[in-house]
């Protein structure tokens, strides 16, 4: 439902601009500045055009609300989404995109997601409920931080003769994430953690033999590295191998000559973040997926 570009100037007194574009690739060439100097902040975006480019979803629209103070708000609906993602708004343009997009319509199978204040503040220009179903923390590091934290193990590449370990440790990721609901079948779990053997993006630490906890690289190389996956096995916890494995695995990659790594953690899991904080990552950007109730 793309239409022509043009501006659509709301009265002097509000300054605020509506742009509209006429493909995907004209919206994205609009925001590619935006969007790409913001890298892990706008991940899931850049995974969106991505998914549209191998058929896995269809971009319906796409459009922008700015104003002359700098604020911006982009705005991408997708089959099953909205994108919702801003580094400055105001109120005015938040009635703005409420008039635009019809909030009370959506199901609880359609996501709002991206930027979280400002989907909540969507979300109260109607007075609706909502549920959360991720909140997240966009983090960035660029350069590691050594604390008193006995470091242990031994880190290495994941390779598959711990092939089924490594499956059963990534769903139980997911379903502790997604608290016991999951949202990966077995056979997806399996492919990503062979893409990630294969490929040398999956790295483990072990103790004695045994596997503690894993990591994972979960985008093209060529990009800064964004890491995820991270988890450890329940009775090896509170040992110092989540942060030892972040540490080496981030220190490794900085020092092969990428300027910062990314990661999204949980916001909700306190012990997680204060590893990453400890290890040296910066929290940058608050992101979640917003349901309406069923």
């Amino acid at each position: 439902m793309f239409v022509l570009s043009e501006i659509q100037t709301l009265p002097a007194i509000f300054m605020e601009q509506l742009i509209t574009h006429k493909s995907p690739n004209d919206f994205l060439k609009y925001n590619h500045d935006f969007i790409y100097n913001n890298y892990f902040i706008h991940y899931h975006i850049i995974m969106a055009f991505e998914k549209a480019r191998t058929k896995e979803l269809d971009i319906l629209d796409g459009y922008n609300i700015v104003d002359d103070e700098g604020s911006n708000v982009m705005c991408l609906w997708v089959s099953g989404a909205y994108y919702l993602y801003s580094l400055k708004w105001t109120p005015k343009i938040v009635e703005m995109l409420a008039s635009k997009i019809e909030v009370s319509k959506a199901t609880s199978r359609f996501s709002f997601m991206g930027q979280k204040d400002l989907i909540l503040q969507l979300f109260g220009k109607y007075s609706l409920p909502y549920t959360i179903f991720k909140d997240r923390l966009v983090y960035t590091c660029k350069q590691v931080s050594l604390t008193d934290k006995v470091r242990v193990g031994k880190v290495e590449n994941a390779r598959f003769n711990d092939f089924d370990e490594l499956v059963k440790m990534g769903m139980d990721n997911n379903f502790e994430e997604y608290n016991g609901k999951g949202t990966k079948t077995i056979e997806q779990m399996q492919n990503g953690i062979a893409h990630g053997i294969t490929n040398d993006r999956l790295f483990v630490i072990k103790e004695d033999g045994d596997l503690c906890s894993m990591l994972q690289v979960i985008n093209d190389p060529d990009e800064n590295p964004m890491l995820g996956n991270l988890f450890t096995k329940k009775e090896k916890r509170n040992k110092g191998f989540a942060y030892s494995l972040l540490y080496v695995v981030t220190d490794g990659l900085l020092k092969a000559g990428h300027e910062e790594c990314g990661l999204v953690s949980d916001a909700t899991n306190i012990a997680s973040n204060k590893a990453f904080v400890n290890v040296g990552y910066n929290p940058i950007y608050k992101w979640a997926s917003i349901h309406r109730p069923e």
